[in-house]
């Protein structure tokens, strides 16, 4: 399978770049199948029609349900962008449902968010810090990360100027770094949705038929994170919100890989709970850790190249 890139418009961060370069290691030049990566490639006219006339052409979209939610501020109609494909692998098991299942579009396939673990690899070190939590703080879930964490010693690493971000900017390598030094990590498994993102995915038929849009107008949509793989990879607890979804689950084990919480509150008291007794948590960062290798380009890959569904964990 050949495998090209366009990576313009991804959101600018570097887990993403480092899984594409792990694809295009294993991208056969000469193949008839081709896998389109990145947001950008979907309407690159250069890339389109250079590959028009193979045989299988795929898109790996790792951002759904974003794409609905952008179609009057971009102007690109996310059934639109993708006519072109014979096959869409994407992680969102509930828009897959109803493409396959509402809308008759039998193109979709589950797959899984990969995390760069070939590359930066941590070494074991002393958890310097209590706990992380690395991205951006776009909603009052978020908001209420950063206010928990606070009472404690905390790295907030972001690429963004947030208040009370430790760690700006930084490079892939140094943020796997941080993390590793990090006693847990949070998650949160959501996308924060703006009222005109929420008219967006109103404009598409049948939208209220899909399970990621029924909250919409409470502000949220699900989306996996694979922050949660690279903690885990780190050896960092993780610490993940409980929602109304919770794919986190097709990636761990609850209370064996992970530990959820439910509230500000709630996050607290945990934390608390977990670094005045961390070595009873040894058992379950471990088994995260194990589990985190399966979630690498490399499989991802073999999983697109035989055409089937990611057999998730439940």
């Amino acid at each position: 399978m050949k495998v090209i890139f366009d990576t313009k418009g991804d959101y600018p961060d570097s887990v993403t770049s480092h899984s594409y370069n792990t694809l295009k290691e294993s991208s056969k030049e000469d193949s008839e199948e081709v896998l389109f990566c990145g947001y950008g490639s979907t309407s690159n006219p250069d890339l389109l029609n250079k590959h028009s006339s193979y045989n299988s052409k795929i898109y790996l979209n790792l951002a759904t349900p974003c794409e609905f939610q952008s179609k009057d501020e971009y102007g690109r109609d996310a059934f639109e962008q993708v006519k072109y494909f014979d096959k869409i692998y994407t992680i969102c098991p509930y828009t897959i449902k109803w493409h396959r299942e509402i809308l008759g579009d039998k193109r979709y396939y589950y797959i899984f968010h990969p995390f760069p673990g070939e590359y930066y690899c941590p070494q074991d070190s002393n958890k310097k810090y209590d706990v992380c939590y690395f991205g951006g703080v776009y909603g009052d879930f978020h908001e209420q990360i950063v206010e928990a964490m606070s009472k404690f010693d905390y790295r907030l690493i972001s690429r963004s100027p947030f208040p009370g971000v430790t760690d700006l900017n930084v490079s892939h390598k140094q943020k796997i770094d941080i993390i590793s030094q990090c006693k847990v990590s949070i998650c949160c498994n959501l996308l924060p949705v703006k009222s005109e993102q929420a008219h967006s995915v109103m404009s598409y038929d049948g939208w209220q038929k899909n399970k990621a849009f029924d909250r919409v107008f409470s502000g949220i949509m699900p989306q996996y994170k694979c922050r949660a793989a690279e903690a885990a990879f780190c050896k960092s607890l993780l610490l993940v919100k409980k929602d109304p979804w919770n794919l986190i689950e097709h990636y761990f084990l609850p209370d064996k890989e992970f530990l959820y919480y439910e509230n500000k509150n709630d996050l607290e008291d945990k934390l608390r709970y977990i670094l005045n007794n961390y070595s009873k948590f040894f058992s379950v960062i471990d088994n995260a850790y194990k589990r985190s290798l399966n979630y690498t380009a490399k499989p991802l890959f073999n999983i697109i190249k035989s055409g089937v569904d990611w057999k998730h964990l439940q």
